[in-house]
């Protein structure tokens, strides 16, 4: 079964069993919702625990392994299919979702979710002056262009990235390139290449409607966020629905990284309207197709681990004693869109395979 086809048996709720074969460690760090875990080691002796009557999916990285498992599985009476290429492909499938028209009639905001990895990206389309932007794409730049020509979409007018990011290759060079459009960045950001600063241009570029660019700081130290007329704030990997960015994947003092994003988060976003809809770059937690990977500022207040009440020791505490891996070659990923690399696809496949870690997880 292909990950595309897997996708739509998902997004119909069709009832089948979804067997992750990989390690222990490897399936409580990154895995598809929903699914059990028996490694293959073990499957000889633990496949009783699969629900019987019910077809199996079976999946590990690549597509290899779960082909031994199907023929176990099939010694023991059982009928199950292979997830072509693994993990490797679902981590290519994309989930559209509209954010409803009501709240503001002038735009419309489409999320995209990257279903394996927990990327979260935007077409945010300007009714009033018959343009589309592009907010913190992933180098799968098809994905935006096929969905903007099936709903008659206007064409990409600008492309934006919130900060320069370390767990995914970034499609907003690549994508300014392709539709010879300009890259916005904050105006902060050390990269190899010509941009236009998000701070200046970005309001000019909506004319009439209300974008307040915030610099956040912390998680990076260019990190921002959009504000777009009281209504929906993009929170790039500073602020997350129930958690926030760690701060330890740039070259920079720790502890003063700690307090940043702990100021950014509770003396200014925090500060923003309570119904506003929070919109960040990634999801902490494994996503289903279909709802929307957003909520209030209010929600967000209530549930996220830090809250209007959470001090600055506290914060630190809780950063401090949790021991996060790092994003899968957040290293080579980050010098890719610092340079402004161009590399081949299945390199990039490769290199974006794993979890996503670049929110801080609470114990």
């Amino acid at each position: 079964i292909s990950s595309e086809e897997l996708y739509w048996n998902l997004k119909s709720k069709k009832d089948f069993v979804l067997l992750d074969i990989r390690s222990e460690t490897e399936h409580s760090a990154w895995t598809i919702y929903n699914s059990i875990n028996i490694p293959l080691a073990k499957l000889r002796n633990k496949y009783y625990r699969i629900p019987k009557n019910k077809q199996i999916v079976v999946f590990c990285n690549r597509g290899n392994d779960s082909r031994l498992a199907i023929g176990i599985l099939a010694s023991k009476g059982l009928n199950a299919m292979a997830l072509k290429d693994g993990l490797l492909e679902w981590n290519q499938i994309f989930d559209p979702v509209r954010l409803s028209k009501d709240i503001f009639s002038q735009i419309t905001i489409y999320q995209f979710k990257r279903l394996g990895k927990g990327c979260l990206s935007y077409i945010l389309v300007d009714h009033q002056n018959n343009k589309s932007y592009l907010i913190d794409p992933n180098w799968q730049v098809e994905i935006y262009e096929n969905y903007i020509k099936k709903n008659n979409l206007p064409g990409i007018s600008a492309v934006i990235d919130t900060h320069v990011h370390a767990d995914h290759v970034s499609g907003g060079l690549s994508a300014s390139k392709k539709y010879k459009v300009n890259y916005l960045l904050p105006s902060q950001s050390k990269v190899n290449f010509k941009f236009l600063k998000l701070e200046k241009h970005f309001q000019k570029m909506l004319k009439n409607i209300k974008a307040d660019v915030i610099n956040t700081p912390g998680h990076t130290p260019e990190s921002c966020i959009i504000v777009i007329d009281k209504h929906f704030a993009f929170t790039g990997d500073t602020l997350f629905v129930d958690t926030f960015g760690r701060v330890d994947l740039h070259n920079g003092d720790l502890k003063k990284s700690q307090k940043e994003i702990y100021n950014s988060i509770t003396q200014k976003i925090f500060q923003l309207n309570d119904d506003i809809y929070i919109l960040p770059s990634h999801s902490s937690q494994t996503m289903v197709p279909g709802p929307l990977r957003s909520a209030s500022l209010r929600y967000v207040k209530r549930f996220n681990f830090v809250n209007e009440k959470t001090t600055l020791e506290e914060f630190m505490d809780m950063v401090n004693r949790e021991e996060l891996p790092p994003p899968q070659n957040y290293s080579i990923i980050k010098e890719i869109n610092l340079r402004g690399k161009k590399i081949k696809d299945d390199l990039i496949k490769e290199l974006e395979l794993g979890n996503n870690s670049c929110a801080v997880k609470v114990s």
